[in-house]
């Protein structure tokens, strides 16, 4: 076998740099990166410390990149602007981030499963944690406990669009609702653009929620025995469902927790596209054209066999 190197290949040697300012005396600032390979679509990143004179430099291949400089010093919070710019051929050195002391809320709430009372909610169990829609960077994960009288809260919160999660929940158990000041949340977003409001938030459990499962097969029949398989549980439109997803091992899955509704379910290969990139793919995930239609109701145990997609080499949006 022989190997060689072409000249064409993509280049992973292009520096995007810059300089951070207004980092206080004796302050350390970093500087955090999103990449991907088309505009809006960021697939990985990653965060790193600066020069004492605020200078970076990052690698990256031609692409669409977002950076974000932070600080902390003392009891204040400092952030630049959410950056975002194309790397091309010939780099970029001369990206200017000033930082500004960062306004950042508190979400205050409470966490109710339906038949269960507020007392029989083990103390440290359950997370709210909340993931930036926007692609938005923290310093630290946007969460907090659950108390065993059902409250919690969380702080830092950057303006931006987030959707919220309950980690730790019961065996299919589902989030039915999240409610802003008795009102529900939009499409299950909770829209903080303009800062956090003085709201309280009110997430209510059901433990009714279905189970899929069954075996993931190729084209030829045989056990798809790749563990990067995944299987994207995807709702149609107009409806308040956020996507759920699963693993595969030894050819067979399980989803669980899936609330009410109807569904396009479909297994994929995650080494060629991962699964954070097809859920947030301007356009939608190409690959949901063969998804199959599935109605789920509270519950359900239901076996679904699928066939795994097979992509097309150029199936990627440019």
């Amino acid at each position: 076998i022989e190997i060689r190197m072409r000249s064409n290949s993509p280049r992973n040697d292009l520096a995007v740099g810059g300089v951070i300012t207004e980092i206080p005396t004796g302050a350390h600032a970093t500087i955090s990166h999103q990449y991907g390979v088309s505009p809006g679509q960021f697939s990985s990143g990653g965060t790193s410390g600066v020069g004492a004179d605020g200078r970076f430099s990052i690698n990256l291949h031609p692409g669409y990149v977002r950076l974000l400089a932070q600080c902390i010093s003392g009891d204040a919070v400092l952030q630049s602007e959410l950056v975002e710019i194309r790397v091309e051929a010939s780099g970029s050195d001369n990206v200017k981030l000033p930082l500004v002391h960062q306004t950042n809320g508190t979400m205050s709430g409470a966490l109710e499963i339906i038949g269960d009372s507020p007392s029989s909610l083990p103390a440290d169990k359950f997370n709210v944690q909340l993931a930036s829609i926007d692609g938005g960077m923290s310093f630290a994960p946007l969460s907090g406990v659950v108390s065993a009288d059902g409250t919690f809260r969380i702080t830092g919160i950057p303006p931006g669009r987030y959707r919220l999660y309950v980690r730790r929940m019961p065996e299919n158990a589902y989030i039915k609702s999240i409610l802003v000041s008795d009102l529900p949340a939009k499409d299950g977003t909770l829209d903080f653009s303009l800062g956090v409001p003085q709201k309280r938030i009110h997430i209510t459990i059901s433990r009714n929620g279905a189970e899929i499962s069954g075996e993931v097969r190729h084209a030829d029949g045989g056990l798809a025995l790749n563990p990067n398989i995944a299987i994207l549980l995807v709702p149609e439109p107009d409806q308040n469902l956020q996507v759920q997803t699963s693993g595969v091992r030894d050819g067979r899955y399980r989803v669980q927790g899936v609330p009410p509704g109807k569904y396009n379910i479909y297994a994929v290969d995650a080494r060629k596209r991962a699964v954070a990139a097809r859920i947030n793919w301007p356009g939608g995930d190409p690959d949901l054209a063969a998804a199959e239609s599935i109605t789920v109701v509270e519950r359900d145990r239901l076996t679904k066999d699928l066939k795994l997609v097979q992509e097309e080499v150029d199936a990627h949006p440019k």
